[in-house]
């Protein structure tokens, strides 16, 4: 959850709230630390899974809050503004949002941001959130060898 985050915190944070899927009485997953490969030992990852998708499910039916909308844009306008700071992070992102094709990405993004509504991720999630657009990859970290 913590690595999807930054793509789709709307659902990673609704699915932290519920669920508390470990032990470090974070209230927000946003201020949680990095996986570092251990799990609960009585979470499985087929049940970690099944919660993903039914949050999936639940938002596909319900949508979100404009509470929790509200939440994911000022969680991305801090992360922006922070990732903006110096000349070289916005000649990289600059840079980045040429590489996908639209210098404007770059400069329309934040107004992008603002302009989405609980109507919308309702709407996209119907659309994409399917069966037939999934892919699953379960990614277990491994120890180190010494």
């Amino acid at each position: 959850l913590v690595i999807l985050h930054p793509f789709i915190p709307f659902v990673t944070e609704k699915i932290w709230l519920k669920n508390k899927l470990d032990n470090s009485n974070k209230n927000f997953l946003m201020y949680t630390n990095w996986p570092i490969g251990k799990s609960k030992k009585d979470q499985s990852i087929k049940e970690v899974e099944k919660i993903i998708i039914n949050e999936y499910n639940n938002i596909t039916e319900s949508g979100v809050s404009k509470e929790e909308v509200e939440r994911a844009q000022a969680q991305t306008r801090a992360t922006v503004a922070f990732s903006r700071d110096g000349t070289y992070a916005v000649a990289s992102a600059l840079n980045e949002a040429i590489a996908i094709g639209d210098w404007t990405f770059y400069t329309n993004f934040m107004d992008n941001i603002s302009n989405v509504t609980e109507e919308k991720i309702k709407e996209v999630v119907k659309k994409y959130f399917t069966e037939d657009q999934s892919t699953t990859g379960w990614f277990i970290a491994k120890e180190p060898k010494v």
